[in-house]
């Protein structure tokens, strides 16, 4: 399983860099896909994402899809540096 992986920290690594408002409904669409909402991506909530404990092999195929249009890589994603 993985570190914990928030959403505050997330936007500061991801290309994305933005404000639940800023994203595109893509990007929003695939936040939500991955348990995000504009409260935690934002920073502003505290509580666990659908995946933030799996490791990338771990993901469903609709979670990986959802994760790269975010940015994130296999790579990124098994990090055991925390988001």
């Amino acid at each position: 399983m993985k570190s914990s992986c928030i959403a505050a920290n997330l936007s500061t690594k991801l290309s994305t860099r933005r404000n639940w408002e800023d994203l595109t409904d893509e990007q929003r669409n695939a936040a939500k896909v991955l348990g995000y909402t504009k409260k935690n991506w934002d920073g502003k909530g505290e509580g666990k994402t659908k995946y933030e404990n799996y490791d990338w092999k771990e993901l469903p195929e609709d979670a990986k899809e959802a994760a790269k249009k975010l940015g994130y890589t296999k790579k990124m994603w098994d990090a055991d540096e925390g988001w």
